[in-house]
């Protein structure tokens, strides 16, 4: 399948992606991430796990000074700077390839948003958004997440803010203990949201049946309908 241009919007922007199907999908996870980021005038700003760049270009549009934008897929990284050329704020987003925190050295930012893979592996093959070239979060999805949260503060100006998403598709009792030993009362829950499986999901049922059993992800039932959870965080310095 060839790449493709779609419409995404956030907030008040409607943004112009050229996307593959070989990188991650942009979702209601990302739309909810974008809005969790609130005023960014002025802001520098850190878009972890960015892969065609959706909220590294809401960002800039809202009137960021300074995006980067990054991403463990080359391709993805590609295709981030040719959309921050199309939506017109290449001169103010820099899209760098690499894993975690590791190209932005010991630079710090007024908001880091994290993006990186949420879902136990199983899932995310399931998923329509991660395609098997997609590093996964590992067998719970809990990986990477708490490898950002061990490295975040370092990377945070007096004052800053840290976003991050944390989804029953993965274990999320594990990434909010952690969350909470780290940070205390800096720890803020911004958003939380129930989202109905998407047919794909519902296909699996039994399988995902048997990986909430074992602790590995969670979600509800409620009559014939099954829903997981996404709850948005905030760190503040």
């Amino acid at each position: 399948m060839a790449d493709r241009s779609i419409t995404f919007s956030l907030g008040q922007h409607t943004l112009s992606l050229r996307t593959s199907p070989t990188v991650f999908q942009p979702n209601t996870t990302t739309r909810f991430l974008f809005e969790a980021m609130g005023d960014l005038a002025g802001a520098s700003v850190l878009d972890m796990g960015c892969g065609v760049a959706p909220i590294g270009i809401g960002a800039a549009l809202s009137g960021a000074d300074r995006v980067e934008a990054i991403d463990v897929m080359p391709e993805a990284c590609a295709l981030a700077a040719e959309n921050a050329k199309r939506n017109g704020v290449e001169s103010r987003v820099v899209v760098a390839q690499g894993q975690m925190f590791t190209p932005v050295d010991s630079r710090r930012f007024d908001v880091i948003v994290c993006d990186v893979s949420g879902m136990a592996d199983r899932v995310a093959r399931l998923s329509p958004w991660y395609p098997p070239s997609i590093p996964s979060g590992g067998v719970d999805g809990t990986g990477p997440t708490l490898a950002f949260l061990h490295e975040v503060e370092r990377h945070l100006c007096p004052g800053g803010r840290a976003i991050f998403p944390v989804l029953s598709l993965a274990a999320p009792g594990v990434i909010e203990r952690e969350a909470e030993s780290l940070f205390g009362s800096r720890l803020a829950l911004m958003e939380e949201h129930w989202i109905p499986f998407d047919p794909v999901l519902r296909d699996h049922l039994d399988e995902l049946r048997s990986l909430r059993a074992l602790g590995v992800i969670d979600f509800h039932e409620r009559r014939t309908r099954q829903l997981w959870m996404l709850r948005v965080y905030q760190v503040e310095m």
